[in-house]
């Protein structure tokens, strides 16, 4: 079943966002971002007072992982 924002809330959106996330970055071996994509998740599922932290973690494992990929399409 499909649900929308309504239904989820914002913790409900974060983490599933964050699911997403965790497994497009398993599926291309994006490990560390995978694991802070958990995290988030699993903050956001318990509404945890240091999810802010584990978004801000987050956001740089999301720019280091576009810094690897950036490299890998100039060397190809």
């Amino acid at each position: 079943e499909v649900l929308d924002g309504s239904q989820l809330g914002v913790h409900g959106i974060v983490a599933a966002c964050a699911h997403t996330m965790k497994g497009s970055a398993r599926g291309i071996g994006a490990w560390q971002l995978a694991s802070a994509a958990d995290a988030v998740e699993t903050k956001a599922l318990s509404m945890a007072a240091d999810l802010p932290k584990a978004v801000r973690a987050l956001a740089v494992a999301v720019d280091e992982a576009k810094a690897v990929i950036t490299d890998l399409l100039r060397a190809h």
